[in-house]
């Protein structure tokens, strides 16, 4: 059992529903590639992707990433694999529900 900021024993567990990013890519891998690879990692639902800006050598992407326990870590790293860079993010949902030991 964790305690919260307040001091009180906390016997929730939270799972981060979505992930609103701000990547920064190079042009290829294309989206497809990148949201297809997204979407194959546990717990991972549904990815958006909008493309927010294109230039010469890069493209700004909104990334919107649904799940049931969202790994950000894991998400981060296959970003990265594929040559983007999380800018921000920009959004998330956190759920959370009791636990019983």
């Amino acid at each position: 059992m964790s305690r919260s900021p307040l001091g009180k024993s906390n016997s929730k567990r939270t799972f981060i529903r979505k992930l609103v990013l701000d990547v920064v890519k190079p042009h290829e891998p294309d989206i497809v590639e990148v949201a297809d690879a997204i979407s194959k990692l546990d717990g991972v639902k549904k990815v958006e992707v909008e493309v927010r800006d294109y230039d010469s050598n890069i493209e700004r992407l909104k990334l919107i990433v649904e799940g049931d326990d969202l790994d950000e870590d894991d998400i981060m790293e296959l970003i990265k694999y594929y040559g983007g860079n999380v800018a921000s993010v920009d959004g998330v949902t956190v759920e959370s529900e009791e636990f019983i030991d």
